[in-house]
């Protein structure tokens, strides 16, 4: 073996990761909370096929890293390439809900690059401060109690849950929520759509289940359907349905929410729906959709279970 391949592996994850910095902060400032649609509206936004073009463009720039260093892609288990792929996606927390409001935690980006990461928002581009004055432990608890009376309101029901604790999960996730939310409500609508099929333009929010808008129906997966994942919460109580909480303007005149769910009622639908996840033998459904459907269903799964273990909140933030 080279030098290269005998460098310790995350020595060379940090150095790698590091060349490509400049390019992925370049590519993370055309990405904007795109994925966040305003309650009762769904946009087909530029920014959108902006985001998963610059995704595309991403994977052809660090394809060299398989080729120049193959000790990377020779351990799966370290997931380090896939962190560098997914180096603009969203970050994921089990935490207390304050704790993440005051900007006390460190992003998996952080933890990669040995560095300040940059956080994007329709707000703005900024870097996140780890606070933890009393006065920001205050005004964060405040924000928090502001969510719940918003969720109480909407559901008209009490919700509580002991937000407190450590960071118990951090990463970067992105693949498979789409294709999974598409094909959970594609199962109640199977006397529309015999068939799933592969969107138009790979793209999900496109699918015929995702814009389908007919006679109104009770979705059995409404938690998976209508939470987001790309901007909000799941908290550890139970309720029925996800509601739209913390109103924001953005692009000059669109109201957005963050969609504010139950880790309960999460992981209740995901052993409901476990047994509907297409198999490898399932050729009614290609390959790269069955792969994206079972990656976004385990990657949920994995949440929802460290969020009632630990009684914590999930928290998206892309």
């Amino acid at each position: 073996m080279n030098g290269l391949a005998d460098e310790p592996l995350t020595l060379l994850v940090r150095r790698t990761a590091a060349q490509l910095r400049p390019w992925v902060l370049e590519a993370q400032v055309a990405l904007t909370s795109a994925d966040v649609f305003p309650r009762g509206e769904r946009l087909d936004l530029a920014r959108m096929d902006a985001r998963r073009t610059r995704r595309m463009e991403l994977t052809k720039h660090t394809a060299w890293i398989e080729d120049k260093h193959p000790c990377l892609a020779a351990h799966p288990p370290t997931r380090s390439l896939a962190r560098i792929r997914n180096i603009m996606s969203l970050d994921v927390y089990v935490m207390p809900m304050w704790q993440f409001k005051a900007g006390d935690v460190e992003s998996a980006v952080q933890q990669l690059l040995g560095g300040q990461s940059k956080v994007i928002t329709p707000q703005g581009i900024f870097s996140p401060q780890r606070i933890k004055s009393l006065f920001a432990r205050r005004k964060a608890k405040q924000q928090v109690r502001q969510i719940v009376a918003e969720a109480e309101k909407e559901l008209k029901t009490t919700i509580e849950w002991q937000d407190e604790g450590d960071v118990v999960h951090s990463q970067q996730a992105s693949w498979g929520f789409e294709a999974l939310r598409a094909y959970a409500k594609w199962l109640d609508l199977q006397d529309h759509l015999p068939t799933f099929d592969d969107p138009p333009e790979d793209n999900f929010y496109k699918h015929p289940a995702t814009v389908w808008d007919g006679e109104p129906r009770n979705f059995r997966f409404s938690h998976i359907i209508d939470h987001s994942c790309h901007s909000g919460y799941y908290v550890p109580c139970r309720f029925d349905r996800v509601v739209f909480v913390e109103p924001f303007q953005s692009f000059g005149k669109f109201t957005f929410y963050h969609s504010f769910g139950s880790s309960y009622a999460l992981a209740d639908q995901l052993r409901t729906i476990e047994p509907h996840i297409p198999s490898d033998k399932d050729s009614s459904i290609s390959e790269s959709t069955r792969e994206l459907i079972t990656a976004g269903f385990e990657t949920l799964r994995e949440f929802s279970a460290k969020s009632l273990e630990h009684k914590l909140p999930i928290v998206f933030w892309g």
